[in-house]
């Protein structure tokens, strides 16, 4: 995809949004009093559960992660109660004054911005000689690029006192994984537009058990951010207000992209990516913000080097490279730049980015030269992926051993018959893949996430992307008595089966056979020549594209309908009903359309036999007929 038509968000959010993610908005608006939006909103509070790893309650804001860190003070605090918030940065001050604002007193532990408070100090304000209600504790400093590493000890040490945790995840929830029920967090807020990848527009927040009962008994002086009025509403699958149906749906499709990616994993590729970041700026001989124990995962500040100005600096980066990067916040502005490391960054994007800060500093000649020789990293293409995961493509393709040539798999009949590789019981013409699924080669799946609609491309997968290297402990001799009355006919090549894995025979002398048991493909690069012929848009594409994928060769004979309530209706012909294994096609039919339509709520099979006409005479006489049609739903 051309910068023209996107540009790369490498902010500290928003952030970048998958297309599914994306088209999830387009969705039909629904009556956020009737069933469908309730399904919806249960959904998606469970999926949110996951990513706090809470049992307890889950509330969401039609608000930006400002409204859910001011609803934790405003639901909290009351006139004269005392709160301890660690300051060292604009937004833990922010916290701070908000408290102040809710007619409470905070108590600052303060640290330089660059570093945070350690551990100690907090120690030392808890365990003071005020009594206080709360420990109010930013995780990721956004305006800072540094990161609190010691919120599990901050919650202990809180919870002795009796006093609830509130803990500011905005920039961090996903990126981190903070188990808020573990480390016994009252109160945990995000936002949809950071680590989890979602548009802007959603606050996320998690409350204890015992939060949420103080609560109850002590409403809080706000309407619209009233918890424990979202919880009593939320029970019923309800929001007290009017919600931004839009971004739940987007948030819905973002979490479920996350807990198919899996949390642990979604951690781990921030933890890579932003190290990665780190790195490639170092050798670029830019400094960084934050002390380096304490830098954050997701944010990076980095300091500009003397004279470069910023407003040109980030101007050039957007306009030349399409990489978009944010200033300094508050006394900060002009002095640093501020990369985000987080949603779906990845190594491509990390890599871009460094290439383009690289050169628009060496085209402002504000590159530090001692360290020119350190820089070896040439700005890729940027690509940023065109389609997502789930995304259904018809594809086609050949696919070849670069070493000889040898065509070993197509959907051209043409191809086929030239090449001599027909198979008489497949059906030939564009193959329908799902991107990220597992349908076709991981190398090869990654390669079609970059391509456009109608793009053509040979694409080179080495065995580390194809089938793997030739692993010589594979090999493997076998008495040629284990191939019982078959051992006599054995012959050099043919295709054996030894304690119910398959290989192919190498050898045969002395009374034994050389078998190997690596694909026969391991170790060769392969070259495929593919066309992304079609992205499947409607509904009734996607159905008739998975039921042809199940039948083989004669799907084209099925007819469906879909029905209101989101019931899909199957109608097998009568060809069909002795079709081996056709239990297991509707299945995995079944299985396909749930996977991949999520308005089709049931799928019925319908086998219907018809009268035989009378004008089949005598053939038909003495046999015993229907009296009528019978439709056998299955």
């Amino acid at each position: 995809m051309s910068l023209e038509k996107k540009k790369l968000i490498m902010l500290p959010g928003p952030t970048n949004v998958s297309e599914r993610v994306m088209k999830a908005m387009t969705r039909p608006i629904i009556n956020h009093r009737g069933p469908e939006f309730r399904k919806l909103f249960l959904g998606l509070r469970e999926k949110a559960k996951s990513l706090f790893q809470t049992g307890g309650e889950v509330v969401l804001f039609s608000s930006s992660g400002t409204g859910g860190v001011e609803a934790a003070v405003w639901n909290i605090i009351r006139k004269g109660d005392t709160a301890i918030v660690p300051v060292f940065g604009e937004f833990s001050e922010r916290l701070a004054e908000t408290v102040e604002l809710a007619g409470g007193r905070a108590v600052r532990v303060k640290a330089d911005y660059g570093t945070t408070p350690t551990l100690a100090q907090l120690g030392r304000a808890i365990e003071g000689p005020r009594e206080f209600k709360a420990l109010f504790l930013v995780h990721n400093e956004t305006s800072t690029g540094t990161a609190v590493q010691y919120v599990e000890e901050a919650c202990r040490l809180a919870k002795a006192h009796d006093a609830f945790v509130v803990v500011d995840a905005i920039s961090s929830l996903g990126g981190y994984s903070i188990p808020v029920d573990g480390w016994g967090v009252d109160l945990c807020a995000t936002a949809s537009q950071k680590c989890i990848a979602a548009p802007p527009g959603m606050a996320l927040i998690s409350v204890s058990e015992r939060l949420l009962k103080y609560l109850k008994k002590s409403p809080p002086a706000t309407r619209y951010f009233d918890i424990a009025r979202y919880s009593d509403y939320g029970s019923r699958g309800e929001t007290p207000f009017t919600p931004a149906l839009p971004i739940f749906y987007a948030l819905d499709e973002a979490l479920d992209e996350l807990l198919e990616e899996g949390l642990a994993n979604r951690v781990k590729r921030h933890e890579v990516n932003s190290a990665a970041l780190y790195a490639g700026l170092g050798k670029l001989g830019l400094k960084f913000f934050a002390e380096t124990e304490v830098r954050s995962r997701t944010v990076v500040a980095v300091r500009y080097p003397a004279g470069v100005d910023d407003a040109v600096f980030r101007k050039k980066l957007s306009e030349e490279f399409g990489i978009l990067v944010a200033g300094g916040f508050g006394p900060f502005k002009g002095k640093v730049f501020r990369a985000g490391c987080m949603g779906l960054v990845s190594g491509e994007f990390v890599d871009a980015t460094i290439g383009a800060v690289e050169k628009t500093l060496k085209s402002i000649q504000f590159l530090p030269k001692k360290n020119e020789a350190l820089s070896v990293i040439e700005l890729p293409a940027l690509v940023l992926m065109t389609f997502s995961k789930g995304d259904l493509l018809l594809t086609n393709y050949t696919a070849k051993v670069k070493d000889t040539g040898e065509v070993i798999e197509t959907t051209s009949e043409g191809e086929a018959k030239k090449f001599g590789i027909v198979d008489s019981e497949r059906r030939y013409g564009p193959r329908l893949v799902a991107v990220g699924e597992g349908w076709v080669l991981a190398g090869l799946d990654e390669e079609i996430k970059k391509m456009e609609t109608g793009e053509k491309r040979a694409i080179e997968l080495p065995p580390a992307k194809a089938f793997g290297e030739r692993d010589p402990t594979k090999l493997r001799m076998v008495p040629l008595r284990k191939f019982g009355e078959r051992a006599s006919e054995l012959a050099v090549g043919d295709s054996v089966e030894v304690e119910n894995r398959v290989g192919t025979v190498r050898f045969i002398g002395s009374g034994r056979a050389q078998v190997d048991f690596n694909h026969r493909l391991a170790g060769k690069t392969l070259i495929y020549e593919l066309e992304v012929v079609k992205k499947l848009e409607t509904d009734d594409e996607k159905i008739r594209a998975l039921i042809e994928r199940r039948f083989v060769t004669e799907g084209e004979k099925v007819k469906f309908s879909v029905e209101g309530g989101g019931a899909l209706s199957v109608e097998i012909p009568e060809e069909l009903f002795l079709l081996e294994g056709l239990q297991i096609i509707k299945r995995g039919i079944s299985s396909d359309i749930f996977r991949f339509l999520k308005g089709i709520e049931n799928v019925t099979f319908r086998e219907t036999f018809a009268r035989k006409a009378k004008a089949e005479g005598a053939e038909a006489a003495g046999r015993e007929a229907p009296e009528q049609a019978a439709t056998l739903p299955s």
